[in-house]
């Protein structure tokens, strides 16, 4: 890990993260309209992630992803770029990095893939270029309702209703350009009347609002459940 201070307030670190080869950066961010949402953001002639990434304390950085260019016999390197108040704290830029990898599902083993790809014309080149893996948020909570804002709506609608709904979101001080995912608590205060009117999302505002809701009482966990998802049969994770 690299660090290194910007401005007074504003720090830079980085974190070197080895993936196991193939992999791509490129075709692993454009696979799925995901980047096409706030707070992701895809700089194209940069080949850089961008989002905007909130820690428990309340504090919003900017983490940028991008091919170091390091490549070894068995593994590439992606570069993780934390930069915000206290980005070189003990520990920050290394969480920044670990949600960096379960967005990016760079641990995930894809050999069964590309196994059954070789007898798919269609994806023969997916090995050599590193592809197979969809991206998904940093939280389950921002999954779930981009799910449900992607749902029964032609996907250019679904980014417009997202996009409006992350407007409530904080604004990151290192790119104010970007926002923060909002919170349940923030969700559940804009109201039913705000998703209706201003998000345009018709009848999926309820729901929305009865997840934000129950995620803020407490009455229902995701953070939990995405922790231990991975050691759920899957009967027991469709239960849940």
């Amino acid at each position: 890990m690299t660090s290194r201070k910007t401005d007074p307030l504003l720090e830079s670190a980085s974190v070197r993260v080895p993936v196991k080869k193939p992999f791509g950066l490129f075709p692993t961010v454009i696979c799925h309209g995901w980047y096409q949402t706030r707070p992701f953001r895809w700089i194209h002639d940069r080949r850089t992630l961008q989002r905007a990434e909130t820690l428990r304390d309340g504090r919003i950085f900017l983490v940028e992803v991008a091919d170091d260019g390091v490549v070894t016999k068995t593994h590439r390197e992606v570069l993780v770029t934390t930069v915000g108040e206290g980005a070189g704290d003990a520990g920050v830029a290394l969480e920044m990095a670990r949600r960096a990898k379960s967005m990016l599902h760079l641990d995930e083993r894809l050999d069964g893939f590309y196994a059954l790809s070789k007898a798919q014309p269609e994806l023969k080149d997916a090995r050599k270029a590193g592809a197979g893996r969809l991206m998904r948020a940093s939280s389950l909570w921002e999954d779930i309702v981009k799910t449900i804002l992607g749902t029964n709506v032609v996907w250019k609608q679904a980014v417009v209703m997202i996009n409006r709904l992350a407007e409530l979101g904080d604004p990151c001080p290192a790119e104010p350009t970007l926002r923060a995912w909002p919170t349940p608590g923030q969700v559940a205060r804009a109201g039913e009347r705000f998703l209706r009117d201003k998000v345009r999302a018709g009848y999926r505002s309820p729901y929305i609002i009865d997840l934000a809701k129950r995620i803020k009482s407490g009455d229902i966990d995701l953070d939990q459940l995405d922790a231990h998802s991975s050691g759920m049969e899957l009967d027991e994770l469709s239960r849940r």
